[in-house]
């Protein structure tokens, strides 16, 4: 108990209900909150396109991997093909779907898009192909590849160049679709860049949201504990003064 005599702040205050200061309080409170989810929802934007990042550089690393020199080289790299798109199209679809740290983004939603744009494009091949369904490489109902290795190994034995030339095409214009995305300074690192642009701001302001509302509690304590001191005297103001803290809209 603090004793006969407390009064640690002084001074008189005649209005014993403090509705501004509160609201200030609140206020400032509920600012700081919401600022600090804002700082949690782009903190995981950046995060979710760096992932972005790395899994269209997987995918180009996969398309650079062609080894198209023998039938066991052209089907791997046709299998290859088909893994690192369905890949992409899965870390793409975690990112971009419900609850996604990236859900709607435009950019990741426009490279889908273009990437399943390509798929029925007829190639500038040399030879007997110039679509991927013709060696066995087709999309599903999910969007994904599948591959039928039947269908290739028929291809590949009737024009073994035709289907070279098809994947060396396959490789070099989904190359060029994303290398824009992936360059430096390209289309992830620039959306990237926004956000943490704006991340820093947020964290800048945060503090002061903060500071605010710690002030705010601090003047309507001193304040509320001078009133009721004057008001009841020592033997209840510690009681008073605990209930306000506790409340800062208490009204007497």
């Amino acid at each position: 108990a603090l004793g006969g005599g407390w009064n640690p702040y002084g001074g008189t205050f005649g209005t014993l209900s403090y509705p501004l200061v509160s609201t200030t309080i609140t206020a400032a409170s509920q600012a700081a909150s919401q600022l600090s989810q804002l700082i949690k929802d782009e903190t995981a934007k950046v995060a979710a396109f760096d992932t972005l990042q790395s899994a269209v550089s997987g995918f180009q690393d996969t398309l650079a991997g062609f080894d198209l020199s023998n039938e066991a080289g052209a089907t791997a790299a046709a299998q290859a093909f088909v893994d690192g798109y369905n890949n992409l199209l899965g870390t793409i679809g975690g990112l971009t779907g419900s609850g996604g740290a990236l859900e709607g983004n435009t950019t990741a939603n426009f490279l889908v898009s273009s990437l399943q744009t390509a798929l029925s494009d007829t190639f500038a091949a040399s030879g007997s192909f110039d679509q991927l369904y013709q060696i066995g490489i087709t999309p599903q109902a999910d969007g994904t590849l599948a591959f039928d290795s039947a269908t290739f190994a028929t291809a590949y034995g009737s024009d073994a160049a035709g289907v070279q030339s098809l994947l060396s095409e396959t490789a070099n214009t989904f190359d060029a679709l994303v290398a824009p995305y992936t360059t430096g300074g390209g289309l992830i690192e620039s959306s990237s860049g926004l956000y943490s642009d704006n991340l820093v701001n947020l964290q800048m302001a945060l503090p002061a949201l903060e500071s605010m509302a710690g002030q705010s509690q601090s003047y309507a304590n001193a304040q509320y504990a001078s009133a009721i001191y004057q008001l009841y005297g020592s033997a209840l103001a510690e009681n008073l003064f605990t209930a306000f803290t506790a409340n800062p809209s208490t009204s007497l």
